[in-house]
């Protein structure tokens, strides 16, 4: 009987533990790039990007699959939402072309998703 008392009250003390929320980590932009190519892309991507005002919560992940024959396909993805993909050829002009396009991408997807989150706040209220 006293085993199941310390028991229980070990189980409690884990589970409270346990249920606790760990701190989260926002804001960065992710590197799983590859390759030279993708490491490129990233480094162009990381120096031209800001996030936007309220976006600044979010995640953005840059991964890349290598291909030999093709170049690298590079995908961006905002919190698990895949927002860009592309294949990239191994030259500079291609790489910041690339980059600058994905910055597009991911600024319009965000400031979309801002539009999306203010009208749904907007509705709770009606």
């Amino acid at each position: 009987m006293r085993y199941l008392l310390l028991i229980f009250i070990f189980l409690f003390f884990c589970n409270t533990l346990w249920s606790q929320e760990t701190p989260a980590f926002y804001g960065f932009v992710l590197d799983k790039t590859k390759s030279k190519i993708g490491r490129d892309f990233y480094e162009t991507f990381t120096s031209l990007w800001e996030f936007p005002q309220g976006t600044e919560y979010m995640n953005i992940v840059i991964d890349e699959h290598s291909d030999p024959r093709w170049g690298s396909q590079i995908l961006i993805f905002v919190e698990d939402n895949l927002v860009y993909y592309t294949l990239l050829k191994p030259r500079a002009e291609d790489i910041s072309e690339k980059a600058e396009e994905a910055i597009q991408a991911v600024f319009n997807y965000l400031m979309d998703y801002l539009k999306s989150q203010k009208y749904l706040e907007q509705e709770k209220f009606i």
